[in-house]
């Protein structure tokens, strides 16, 4: 095909994510109309940012809230994963313990993501939310996080947010903990300090006792309890978001809010420094780029208090191990392949070189600070030219349709790629034509050189797959 051709907003692409077949639909769907943030936009940063994200969300059972007609049209929470999705997503059957349920003790199936295949596939279901609990399976309702959701109420906002933050701060470091923070990507500020040996309830009246006993400290400016004529001008401490039933928005996951927020760690010294709303407004372009410069800022919470390095090693990514108390990076990449197009490549192999241990080869495995452990992202030389021209027939685009794509890498990457033709590219197109709930290819090689001999596919209708719906 011409790389001239646009992407337009009900375009579907098939992609190779780490080995993974996944259609991605409606690219050029704008989901946040202020900015123009669209489809294609969010699935980029999601896949950007999944190094430091993917590490606090493992194991956790995920609650998506998506936005199919974006952040100004109708949400829903989804707690039950839904039935169509590929074979080789992660589920978690989770007893329901809310006094919510309809039914008490119901199982539920959740997400449960752990790698990048697995968060493409949940972003291109416009599940700009992620939401998780406080526990890890197989360890339910066993929390490995203390969380306090800071929450302003009318007139107060985030300003005060940091002033409650700096007084709990102490209070929880004299019991030995170790708080973090992070914007919840509106008003709010979170405390996260590692926890281990109690149950959620145990963990929730820990909380609260630290809530309270601030609230009576500073009643004109904290308050413990929910009721809302309490809470004008004053901060909330939440701390029943410790309850085992309970989530709360994930570090670096998108909100929606009017621009492409994010829930963004950020530094002891940013919170003590912070004297308006924008010192702590954080976009999706600014979490990539603080990302590049500081590393995870919440990598101190994924070993929990008192673990030796081996014992933390299950809470890293699978790329990342922790032996013998230094952090060590695989130097291997994972390849997104569009069409015929460039990989966008997550190199891994570029972080700050450590002296290596014994018994590790050199080449083989890279040490780096957790700061590090990020990947540093490219187009293949030989894809420039043809990732310019797909920009430029896309900036021409927008100009007549106000429906593109603006991002500068895995969205100026996607090309359409027709089902017919897509097969002599890439032969695991063929998973656009083949309807099912388990979206997997037999017999099928990660990538095949343009000229191999095409896969059998069937016939779609307009680029669709028959029996599939699209988000």
């Amino acid at each position: 095909m011409s790389p001239d051709t646009p992407v337009s907003s009900d375009s579907k692409v098939a992609v190779q994510v780490d080995g993974r077949t996944l259609t991605l639909t409606n690219l050029g769907k704008v989901l946040y109309p202020g900015p123009g943030f669209t489809k294609a936009e969010v699935l980029d940063y999601y896949q950007r940012v999944a190094p430091v994200l993917l590490p606090h969300i493992a194991d956790r059972p995920v609650t998506l809230k998506r936005y199919p007609g974006g952040v100004d049209g109708q949400a829903f929470f989804q707690k039950h994963v839904t039935a169509h999705r590929p074979d080789w997503i992660r589920t978690a059957e989770v007893s329901s313990a809310s006094s919510r349920a309809r039914e008490r003790g119901t199982m539920v199936t959740y997400l449960v993501i752990d790698d990048l295949p697995a968060l493409i596939w949940a972003a291109n279901l416009a599940g700009l939310e992620l939401h998780t609990p406080m526990w890890r399976v197989p360890e339910v309702r066993r929390p490995d996080l203390l969380v306090f959701d800071l929450d302003p109420g009318e007139p107060a906002g985030i300003v005060d947010c940091c002033r409650v933050a700096r007084d709990l701060r102490p209070l929880l470091e004299a019991e030995g903990f170790a708080p973090l923070a992070k914007t919840s990507g509106g008003k709010g500020l979170q405390l996260y300090a590692p926890i281990s040996g109690v149950t959620s309830d145990e963990a929730s009246e820990q909380a609260r006792t630290f809530a309270e006993r601030l609230a009576r400290d500073q009643p004109r400016l904290v308050v413990s309890r929910m009721t809302r004529v309490l809470r004008k001008g004053k901060v909330l401490i939440d701390w029943s978001q410790n309850n085992g039933s309970k989530t709360t928005v994930a570090p670096y996951s998108l909100r929606a809010r009017s621009s492409p927020t994010v829930s963004t760690p950020v530094s002891w010294e940013e919170v003590e420094a912070c004297r308006k709303r924008e010192d702590l407004f954080f976009t999706a372009d600014a979490v990539l780029d603080r990302v590049a410069r500081h590393g995870d800022l919440f990598a101190p919470l994924l070993i929990p208090p008192g673990a030796n390095a081996h014992s933390a090693t299950k809470a890293l990514p699978r790329r990342c191990s922790r032996p013998n108390g230094a952090w060590r990076t695989r130097a291997s990449s994972a390849t997104l392949t569009v069409g015929h197009s460039a990989a966008i490549t997550e190199n891994m192999a570029e972080s700050r070189s450590m002296p290596s241990s014994p018994g590790t080869r050199e080449g083989d495995e890279l040490r780096s600070t957790p700061s590090n452990c990020v990947p540093r992202l490219a187009i293949a030389r030989r894809d420039r030219s043809l990732r310019a021209s797909v920009l430029r027939s896309a900036r021409a685009t927008a100009r007549a349709s106000n429906a593109w794509v603006k991002s500068r890498s895995l969205a100026s990457a996607l090309i359409p790629v027709p089902c017919a033709e897509a097969a002599s590219q890439v032969q695991p197109i063929s998973m656009a034509c083949r309807p099912g709930r388990s979206g997997k290819v037999r017999g099928v090689q990660n990538e095949v050189h343009p000229t191999a001999r095409p896969s059998r596919t069937r016939t779609c209708v307009n680029g669709v797959s028959p029996g599939r719906s699209a988000v």
